[in-house]
C-alpha cells in the first residue's frame, strides 16, 4: 500500500473554555465585584465580551436565592437582566453555568462569575425647630424675639453626612453640606409674619437623593408678637347687690370659683379648661386671669358656678358678650355683673424692672428685680402657670431643670406692679 499518510491524515480541533465578561450598567465586573446603586436605580446586566469560546452563549444565573434563570443566545452587547430596580438590602448574583455555541461549557462558573449588589435606601430625616421635632405640613408659632434654630434631629434611612438646600419664603436656595446628627442648619430670629420653609433636595453619603423633597419636606411659621393681658374682675359689687346677680349672695370662695372664656380660649365651655379659673389676687374680691395673645379684637365674659354650671354661670343671660382691642401689653378691669361698667385698661406698669441670667438657662435661673418681689409665676407659650413661688425678695434663684426646653414668661408680683420678661430654656 502506498500513500499511507494521504489516505489516514485528520485534523482535531480542541476548543477553549468559554470565557466572558459581563457589565453593570456598563461598569465591567469582575469576579466578587460589588455594586453600589440608589433606590431608584434600573440595573441592566449585559454581556460586554466573549474572551473565549464561540457565541452565542447560554447561561443560567441565580439571584439572591430565587429560582435559576436560564437564558439562550446571548450575543456581545444583548442583555440578560434588566433594565429593573432591585429592591432595597443586599443582593447577591451568580452563574451556575455558562455554554457557547460549540456546546462546551465553563468549569467552576460559581466561583468565577459571583458579585454582590447593595441598593441603598430613599435617605429620610427628621428635623427639630428648637428641640421640637416636626412632620410634613406642620405650621409652628414663634415670637419675633425668639430665636428659631433647625437642626438634623436623626437620620432614618441612608448615611450621613447629609447634604441639602432649602429655601425659606422665595429667597435664594441655600445649601448646607456635611450635616450629621445634631449639627445646626439654620438659626436666625425670623420678622413678624408668616413663612415658608421646605427643601429643594436632600442627598445622602451614598449620593441617593430623596425623590420629592418639596412634597416630603415643608411648612410654615407665624411669628407674631404676643401681648400680656390680665383680666381682673370685681365680685364685691355683685355679693353686695346680689339682686343684679341673681344667687351671688352664696358666694363661697372655698366653694364657688370665677372663670372667665372668650375668643383667647376658643370659646370653651367654663369649667372644661383650667386656663378659665381665676385665681384670688390679695384683694378677696378682686380675681384674676392672664393670657398671652397677640394683637386684636376679643369677646370674653365672666362666669361662676355658684350662677349655675357651664354656659348657665353666665354674669348675665345671653348678649352682649365684653369686648376689648389688644394692642400692648394691658390691664383690664371689670365688675362682674355689670355689662355697661366702664371697662378700664392700662398698660402694665413699667416702674418695675427686672433681669434675669442666664438666659437661655438650662439648670438654675437668677431673677433679680428694682423693687421686693412678692411673688414669682413661670408661665409657658400657652398662658398655663407651670410654677410659682412667695420670695420676700429682690433676688431669687430659681431650678428650671425639670422644665422642658421652649419659651416661657417670668412674672413678678410686686407692690408697685406686675413685670414680665421672656426666658428660653436649653439643654
Amino acid at each position: 500500500m502506498g500513500d499511507v499518510e494521504e489516505i489516514y491524515n485528520l485534523t482535531i480541533t480542541v476548543n477553549p473554555e468559554p470565557a466572558a465578561l459581563f457589565a453593570f450598567n456598563g461598569e465591567t465586573a469582575e469576579t466578587g465585584s460589588h455594586f453600589e446603586y440608589c433606590f431608584d436605580t434600573a440595573v441592566e446586566v449585559t454581556l460586554e465580551e466573549i474572551l473565549s469560546g464561540t457565541g452565542s452563549l447560554m447561561l443560567t444565573y441565580v439571584l439572591n436565592d430565587e429560582e435559576p434563570v436560564t437564558v439562550e443566545d446571548v450575543a456581545e452587547g444583548d442583555a440578560l437582566f434588566g433594565p429593573d430596580q432591585l429592591p432595597v438590602g443586599e443582593h447577591s448574583l451568580k452563574l451556575t453555568s455558562l455554554t457557547d455555541a460549540n456546546g462546551c461549557s465553563a468549569t467552576n462558573v460559581e466561583e468565577i462569575y459571583n458579585l454582590t449588589i447593595t441598593v441603598n435606601p430613599e435617605p429620610a430625616v427628621l428635623f427639630a425647630f428648637n428641640d421640637v421635632i416636626v412632620e410634613t405640613g406642620t405650621h409652628l408659632e414663634f415670637s419675633p424675639t425668639e430665636e428659631v434654630t433647625v437642626t438634623l434631629d436623626e437620620i432614618i434611612q441612608g448615611h450621613g453626612p447629609i447634604e441639602l438646600t432649602y429655601v425659606l419664603n422665595d429667597e435664594d436656595p441655600v445649601t448646607v453640606e456635611g450635616i450629621s446628627e445634631g449639627d445646626t442648619l439654620f438659626a436666625d430670629v425670623l420678622p413678624e409674619g408668616m413663612h415658608t420653609l421646605k427643601l429643594t433636595s436632600l442627598v445622602d453619603a451614598n449620593g441617593c437623593a430623596v425623590a420629592d423633597p418639596e412634597d416630603i419636606y415643608h411648612l410654615t411659621i407665624e411669628v407674631f408678637q404676643l401681648f400680656e393681658v390680665t383680666f381682673l374682675v370685681d365680685i364685691g359689687p355683685a355679693i353686695e347687690y346680689y339682686d343684679q346677680v341673681e344667687g351671688f349672695d352664696d358666694f363661697d370662695p372655698e366653694e364657688h370659683s370665677i372663670l372667665i372664656t372668650g375668643e383667647m380660649v376658643g370659646w370653651a365651655e367654663p369649667g372644661t379648661d383650667p386656663d378659665q379659673v381665676m385665681e384670688v389676687t390679695d384683694d378677696p374680691n378682686i380675681y384674676r386671669a392672664v393670657f398671652y395673645l397677640d394683637a386684636g379684637s376679643y369677646q370674653y365674659k365672666y362666669f361662676s358656678d355658684v350662677v349655675g354650671e357651664g354656659w348657665d354661670g353666665g354674669e348675665w343671660v345671653g348678649d352682649p358678650n365684653r369686648e376689648v382691642v389688644i394692642e400692648s401689653d394691658t390691664i383690664i378691669e371689670n365688675i362682674f355683673g355689670w355689662p355697661d361698667d366702664p371697662v378700664s385698661t392700662e398698660p402694665t406698669p413699667e416702674t418695675i424692672t427686672m433681669s434675669l441670667y442666664p438666659n437661655p438657662a438650662s439648670t438654675h435661673l437668677t431673677i433679680e428685680a428694682s423693687g421686693e418681689i412678692n411673688e414669682i409665676r413661670m408661665i409657658d407659650m400657652l398662658g398655663k402657670v407651670v410654677y410659682t413661688g412667695n420670695v420676700q425678695a429682690r433676688t431669687y434663684e430659681m431650678n428650671v431643670s425639670g422644665h422642658k426646653t421652649g419659651i416661657y414668661f417670668i412674672q413678678v408680683l410686686t407692690d408697685n406692679g406686675v413685670v414680665t420678661e421672656r426666658v428660653q430654656i436649653a439643654r
